[in-house]
């Protein structure tokens, strides 16, 4: 790298911009830097300090029938799921587009009309029909020149200025740990789980169906019913989820655990407060018991429901690491995703680390754990690192216009041969 700073190249970068310059501080033409998640869509330029908007991923209704400029939004839904169909592939292609549309032609129109690369943080484990679809959409439909796949993870790290670490992707599907070293992808030693924040919201949304109240304007409480179901909207759990819920330390079983219900709840005891969550009208209040608040996350580590937990993970990738890497990766933890933003979920992910490291005899790798305190938010820490490197003359694995047309091929992090045949190509 150069010796500008991080914050000196966005500086210069943003003077540019100012100057109707479209280059970065090091004479690079922009790129227009895009994460697509299951739930928020995030963009901007390259050089940029923040992402311009995190496009919710909503069903829009009767978009076709809008008035132009004018769209009525829906409830949040994620724009695909871990387990794919047939069927489901054109819903995602077709919301894709739409969402698309917004991006280049309602944000981004200036810039879309410079016919820009396009620098994609993408998750290594995305399936191959929904990166073909993205690609179909980028190149068929906004024609732009090329498109550039870097792995998220690997962004989300260089925008903390290290070039090794283990990076830690709690999202809304899944949660992935990936050790990196010397910006290399160990790919044989990431692990996965499907749990992360959709779980999360779901087991939100049923301790809020069987232990919460209504509380209405003039001090009646009701306690909540199904007929009240139809209030827990996406938006409602997820916006409930990011304010008011927490994570709290390791429960101790003998104090903390009030009683185990026939249908494998727990209901813990907590000294947080019962907080009231209004709704839209302000004529009601959903109360939100002190522990659901608190414990709503606790799925994440809990090993005996899942056959794994985010801990476990962590450990699993260490173990599969050369041994001559794992301290560096241990003082290297850097967690990264919406749901990591949770209060407490990086104090509750250290001391369990370094719990279970002694019980699985690595008493010498526990003194070294590190959790890397970003400076970005946690959810855009892999666009902050596509701005970055899209600043610079990083390619990574490009496809072009020209060979999209000869091949209709994209990367495939989990079939090497294609990107050998990639690699022939260009000798």
């Amino acid at each position: 790298m150069s010796d500008l700073s991080v914050k000196e190249l966005l500086h210069q970068t943003t003077l540019n911009q100012l100057s109707n310059k479209r280059t970065t501080a090091y004479g690079i033409d922009q790129k227009i830097i895009l994460d697509i998640g299951s739930l928020y869509i995030k963009f901007g330029l390259s050089g940029e300090a923040s992402p311009r908007q995190c496009l919710p991923n909503r069903i829009y209704k009767n978009i076709e029938n809008c008035p132009e400029g004018i769209i009525v939004e829906g409830d949040l839904k994620p724009l695909y799921q871990l387990r794919l169909n047939p069927s489901a592939l054109t819903e995602i292609y077709e919301r894709f587009k739409e969402q698309v549309k917004l991006i280049f032609y309602r944000f981004m129109m200036s810039d879309y009309k410079h016919k820009r690369k396009v620098l994609i943080a993408e998750n290594l484990l995305l399936p191959i029909d929904i990166k073909n679809a993205i690609a179909t959409i980028l190149f068929e439909y906004m024609n732009v020149p090329s498109i550039i796949f870097a792995p998220s993870q690997l962004l989300a790290l260089t925008s903390v200025g290290k070039k090794t670490g283990l990076v830690v992707d709690c999202g809304y599907l899944e949660t992935t740990v990936l050790p990196i070293s010397d910006y290399g992808c160990l790919l044989h030693s990431i692990k996965t789980m499907p749990c992360a924040g959709q779980d999360i919201s779901q087991h939100l949304k049923q301790l809020i169906m069987k232990y919460a109240s209504i509380s209405f304007d003039d001090g009646s409480v009701f306690p909540f019913s199904e007929d009240w179901e139809k209030l827990l909207t996406n938006y409602v759990i997820e916006d409930i989820k990011a304010s008011i819920c927490f994570v709290g330390l390791k429960p101790d079983p003998a104090t903390e655990i009030q009683e185990r219900t026939k249908d494998g709840h727990i209901i813990y005891r907590s000294s947080a407060s019962e907080v009231g969550y209004p709704m839209e009208d302000r004529r009601l209040k959903i109360l939100i018991p002190g522990w659901v608040r608190e414990r709503a996350a606790e799925i994440l580590f809990d090993e005996e429901r899942n056959e794994a937990s985010i801990i476990s993970l962590i450990i699993d990738a260490i173990k599969s690491t050369p041994t001559d890497l794992r301290t560096s990766l241990i003082q290297n933890v850097l967690l990264i995703g919406g749901t990591s933003m949770l209060p407490g979920f990086s104090s509750r992910i250290s001391y369990e680390l370094k719990e279970q490291l002694v019980e699985n005899n690595f008493e010498h790798l526990s003194s070294h754990v590190k959790i890397i305190r970003s400076k970005f938010p946690a959810n855009t820490a892999s666009w902050i690192g596509g701005s970055i490197l899209g600043s610079l003359k990083y390619e990574g694995q490009e496809v072009t216009l020209e060979q999209w047309n000869e091949t209709h091929k994209v990367p495939d992090w989990s079939n090497y041969t294609i990107l050998n045949e990639e690699d022939e190509n260009n000798e």
